[in-house]
């Protein structure tokens, strides 16, 4: 009665309308039973029947009231579900129910929905990023030397050198976190005067490659120093627009200060890590750029640390002076071991002080992360579990990576080594954006190794993961993940930081490409991922293996049952409107367009990922979804992979090349249309006639065809050239006239030589530029690769 009254009648008209629903069931056809009806004695309480009545009555007219009478006589009381009208009762029940609730339910969503603001959304993902850190942060004698020499930076006059600053340390040496009080105690000085530009890179979608990031840090201070040119998407417009930002905008009465913490992780897409976007020296007096990074490997291919260094005009071997600091090895362990248990509430006796001391003074030469912060960070979350009576539970490794490795090993013990080998394996194998939980519990339980082992002693009515088993491991594993959205509103889940997904790539995979035995195979992973984010296994049965069958058909659950529905989702490009819909009248499926493909690839899945790739629908997807460049990149990576494809998605790559400049106008009807304008014979045109002639989408039905009439958006040249256009790809990179182009031998890499006295190594796949070649003082008229295609050589008029 009080739930009736509160939810029902003490609620206003407009709430009773819209957020209530009386399900009403008669059992007066049925023959009395307690299960439905107060019964004193074997007999019906005529009194509880009044109050009900008068209940009922109570009832407003305007809610929403359905009733229903199941079928029945007045001799046999219950419901059989053997029986088809008796399962239709409750069928027709159930779905009202559940198709009311829903209905609510998305009402509700749609009044609360708010258009997101991306870069809002952005910046404020990495400002909660540094004051998170920024209060767990603990001083110590050396990381007090980096901040006094970065704060000296900061408030230092301008002296004409215009010189940004770098902070370099090896792995875990918690740069990120120094970084971040760094960050956060500059906001506080500045109190709102002037404009702190903030990106922890690596961290979220937009932060892990150059070129999202350069437009999400162009549409930042474009918000702060309100101007009205519009950020361009093409990379080279968008490098211009950057240093003109940062050139032009920042003034005394509103400086700029750029901080921009681990360059290295970036990826190599557009030659992000080589840093030739990012403006180190000539700054503007009201400028300040802060920039960390790792120290560069021997013989890597990016190197960070020298091209920084480069960008000071600092030669190799020069002194760093007042512009590069190195965040140095750790001088009070125990100190610092001691805040971060403290944090949790937690503290040691000397016996176990005495243990992490004297692993860390064991630590090994050859492992850059020991005895770093990363180090104590995963030693301190073990040690918290331990109480003052354990003692030492267990030998303390005096390694990052052992120390990882010996946490994997312990998870298995506690939670089964099929499940945290699964989990591990996506969330290393999914490093590129991270994956949501959901889509992990989706994952398992289209795994049958996982299920067979959760359900050794019990089967649910569904063979699906256990939600609860999940969020179990994920909690042991919270210290060592980050969350991130991806602007679609769901949260991903990853690694934050390099050691874990190196660690776990060892660990699951084996080193130097040997695999593990008991293992399952870096491929099969893929394969799992790419199955799902196809939407494979969705509305079907899946047949189970061996050893889940004889799980599942045990004598007392489901004997003779050999597949089961794992409840996993579609996974359509689209989940709202359609391709040809505005943007603001459509959803996109995002995590299925960036992810299917790129897993298909490495699983070998030749028909799934040359499905897509041949499909002018999924050519539209990734151009609603701004991933142009990640497509040509799919289409390199796919030609290597599968070479006896190479003639047909070389001929959808060339299509998307030539059309690049007006694709990333985001028309949506542009590839659609584009497609069309085709020879009959080539892909992408059989590619929309097929489209157009299974229908569903009347934008994309062709003008002349049968049955288009009025409808039809798309135009048909009759009398089109039936030859392809030769143009491969436009690559405009050079800010004077191209004179000179070379292949490399290998047809990968494009060379090219320029009056701008550069040459430009550019993919001949993507035309992302691999990097810029300076030191001629006058044009460039002829480059050449040597036969071996490691060197490149150029000929100008220099004087």
């Amino acid at each position: 009665e009080e739930e009736f009254k509160r939810g029902l009648l003490w609620v206003s008209p407009q709430r009773q309308k819209e957020q209530t629903l009386v399900l009403q069931r008669n059992f007066k056809e049925q023959a009395p039973d307690k299960d439905w009806i107060d019964m004193i004695d074997g007999k019906v309480d005529t009194a509880a029947q009044q109050l009900l009545s008068r209940q009922i009555a109570m009832i407003p007219p305007h809610v929403p009231t359905s009733t229903y009478t199941p079928p029945g006589d007045s001799n046999k009381a219950g419901l059989d579900k053997q029986k088809p009208e008796d399962r239709a009762y409750l069928r027709k029940v159930c779905d009202d129910f559940g198709e009311s609730v829903a209905k609510s339910m998305a009402q509700g969503a749609q009044k609360l929905a708010v258009t997101r603001d991306e870069t809002v959304d952005e910046a404020g993902h990495h400002l909660l990023f540094a004051v998170v850190r920024a209060d767990k942060f603990c001083d110590t004698e050396t990381t007090g030397k980096v901040v006094a020499a970065v704060q000296e930076y900061l408030s230092r006059r301008p002296d004409g050198s215009g010189q940004a600053f770098v902070v370099h340390g090896r792995s875990g040496a918690g740069k990120t976190y120094l970084m971040s009080k760094i960050m956060v105690g500059h906001i506080e000085e500045r109190a709102g005067k002037g404009c702190v530009v903030i990106r922890f890179l690596g961290t979220s979608p937009a932060s892990s490659a150059v070129q999202p990031l350069l437009s999400s840090l162009c549409k930042q201070l474009r918000r702060c120093y309100d101007k009205e040119e519009e950020v361009p998407s093409d990379f080279k417009e968008l490098k211009a627009y950057f240093r003109k930002a940062v050139a032009e905008w920042p003034s005394e009465e509103q400086p700029l200060t750029l901080f921009i913490d681990s360059v290295d992780q970036l990826d190599d897409s557009n030659a992000g890590r080589r840093l030739e976007w990012l403006p180190m020296s000539g700054l503007s007096p009201h400028v300040r750029l802060v920039v960390s990074t790792l120290p560069d490997p021997d013989n890597a291919e990016f190197q960070c640390l020298a091209q920084l260094r480069k960008g000071l005009g600092l030669a190799d071997g020069a002194s760093e002076g007042s512009c590069i600091v190195e965040v140095e090895t750790i001088s009070d362990h125990i100190r610092v071991l001691r805040h971060l248990l403290k944090l949790q509430g937690r503290t040691l006796t000397p016996e176990q002080e005495a243990a992490v001391d004297a692993a860390f003074l064991l630590r090994g030469e050859n492992d850059d992360a020991a005895g770093t912060p990363l180090w104590l960070t995963i030693v301190a979350q073990f040690l918290a579990l331990w109480t003052s009576y354990d003692g030492v539970k267990f030998e303390i490794n005096p390694s990052v990576r052992g120390l990882i490795k010996d946490l994997f090993e312990r998870l298995e013990t506690t939670h089964g080594k099929h499940l945290v080998r699964a989990v591990l394996a996506f969330l290393t194998l999914c490093r590129r954006s991270g994956v949501s939980e959901t889509e992990l519990v989706h994952l398992l339980s289209l795994d049958d190794d996982v299920l067979a082992d959760i359900y050794e002693w019990w089967v649910p009515s569904m063979r699906t993961c256990p939600p609860l088993v999940l969020t179990m491991l994920l909690a042991e594993l919270a210290p060592y993940l980050s969350r991130r959205g991806d602007g679609s509103g769901q949260q991903l889940v990853s690694w934050y930081h390099r050691q874990f997904w190196e660690a776990a790539e060892e660990y699951l995979f084996g080193e130097s490409g040997q695999q593990r035995e008991g293992f399952i195979s870096r491929e099969e992973r893929h394969t799992q991922l790419a199955d799902f984010f196809a939407g494979k296994w969705a509305g079907k049965a899946k047949p189970y293996s061996a050893w889940l069958s004889e799980r599942v058909q045990r004598p007392q659950f489901c004997p003779g049952e050999t597949a089961g529905d794992r409840m996993v989702p579609t996974q359509p490009l689209v989940l709202e409107g359609r391709l040809t819909s505005a943007e603001s009248e459509r959803l996109l499926n995002t995590r299925r367009i960036q992810e299917h493909v790129d897993h298909a690839i490495r699983a070998g899945d030749k028909t799934s990922a040359v499905g897509d790739l041949c499909s002018i629908q999924y050519v539209a997807a990734k151009v609603a979804a701004d991933d142009v460049s990640d497509l040509l990149r799919e289409y390199s990576a796919a030609i290597e992979r599968f070479p006896d494809q190479a003639s047909a998605l070389g001929e959808f790559a060339a299509f998307v090349g030539r059309n690049l400049d007006a694709l990333r106008q985001k028309i949506p009807t542009a590839p659609f249309q584009f497609a069309l304008q085709e020879p009959d014979t080539s892909g992408p045109y059989q590619s929309i006639k097929r489209l157009a002639e299974r229908g569903g989408d009347p934008l994309i039905a062709i003008a002349g065809a049968s049955g288009a009439e009025n409808a039809a958006r798309l135009v048909h040249w009759r009398d089109k050239p039936q030859q392809s256009d030769p143009c491969q790809l436009t690559i405009r990179e050079h800010e004077g006239i191209v004179n000179a182009v070379a292949f490399s031998p290998c047809g990968k890499w494009v060379a090219s030589g320029s009056d701008d006295m550069t040459i430009k190594i550019c993919s001949a796949g993507t035309g992302e530029v691999k990097c810029t070649l300076t030191g001629h003082s006058g044009s460039v008229y002829s480059v050449a690769f040597s036969p071996d295609g490691t060197r490149v050589v150029s000929g100008s008029e220099d004087t």
